[in-house]
């Protein structure tokens, strides 16, 4: 009997434009006064805050924090880049990658549940990734997610782990993703960060399968060894 164990982590990535507006409470009460008024070259500069702000921005002119940009909502032109690190421990001695996908979707609405998550389109790219045949830290290399953002919408970034066909006595690889760096880069060459393994918010999902399921931490993703021997098709 043909059997289901697909898992999927799931990174939501806010591209477009944003319309919304939000009210500012009255910041009177608030203020801010540096230590002193000239420092040198790479002194650390140190501020008092007093007041309780509700959020503060700190524009240091480094790239993606120009004030001069401070109400800018989209960009274009800019490259996006992917690069993550991969190790495929355990298991088979041959690893079968073939369980471990990359996948993309414009359509995924947001919402963090298995039937959004079905619903959406996701397109395949882990041919554009190098990854683990059993060697720990193998970089993906820099996959090129423009194509993605030029559409102007949102996008949501998977790793897909499904079990493969595999003899009842085996086990699968555990995958580990020991690293992930989404960027921003404009035609100055300046790299803005959009997104790491510690401010993903990676969200895990299992679909008809045993209770199995990616484990998320600040520093990886990790899959379980798994024993069960059967197969699935995709979705």
């Amino acid at each position: 009997m043909d059997e289901k164990n697909i898992t999927a982590a799931i990174l939501f990535v806010m591209l477009a434009s944003c319309s919304k507006r939000f009210e500012l409470a009255d910041i009177s009460n608030f203020s801010v006064t540096p230590e002193k008024t000239t420092y040198k070259v790479g002194e650390p500069v140190r501020f008092t805050f007093s007041g309780k702000p509700d959020n503060v921005v700190f524009w240091s002119g480094e790239p993606g924090r120009k004030y001069e940009f401070r109400d800018r909502t989209v960009v274009q032109g800019n490259k996006i880049l992917l690069n993550f690190k991969s190790f495929a421990q355990y298991g088979p001695a041959t690893v079968d990658q073939s369980t471990l996908k990359l996948l993309v979707s414009t359509d995924f609405n947001g919402k963090y549940d298995s039937a959004s998550v079905l619903a959406a389109t996701w397109e395949d790219i882990t041919g554009k990734a190098v990854l683990s045949s059993g060697q720990d830290q193998t970089s993906s290399g820099n996959i090129d997610l423009s194509e993605f953002a030029e559409r102007n919408k949102n996008m949501a970034i998977a790793f897909r782990y499904k079990t493969a066909t595999i003899k009842p006595e085996s086990a699968q690889n555990r995958w580990v993703i020991r690293s992930f760096d989404l960027k921003s880069i404009n035609a100055q060459n300046e790299e803005t960060a959009l997104a790491t393994m510690a401010t993903a918010g990676w969200s895990s999902f299992n679909f008809s399968g045993p209770t199995t399921k990616w484990s998320i931490t600040s520093v990886q993703l990790l899959t379980v060894s798994n024993p069960w021997p059967w197969m699935t098709i995709g979705w």
